[in-house]
């Protein structure tokens, strides 16, 4: 699993291949530095993932190798304005 909601915080109830939280970007971490509300904060995180896919996708593949299974199931935010 692939988890790319920078707002699905604190323990996973299933085993990660990446998790953005701790990898990348939090929601938390970008609403207290910036002082942004939950939106705005959320569209900052996907906004700085789009400007770093090529990092994303270089650290997915090296976490990848690392695996015996490698199939991907990706955990997205289920906000609308996303």
């Amino acid at each position: 699993v692939m988890n790319l909601d920078p707002a699905n915080e604190g323990d996973l109830p299933y085993e990660t291949v990446l998790d953005v939280v701790k990898d990348i970007v939090s929601l938390s971490g970008v609403m207290e530095k910036l002082e942004l509300g939950p939106n705005g904060g959320l569209l900052y995180c996907m906004e700085y993932l789009e400007a770093h896919v090529d990092d994303l996708i270089q650290l997915l593949k090296q976490k990848l190798t690392q695996t015996e299974k490698p199939y991907l199931l990706i955990d997205l935010p289920g906000q609308s304005e996303v």
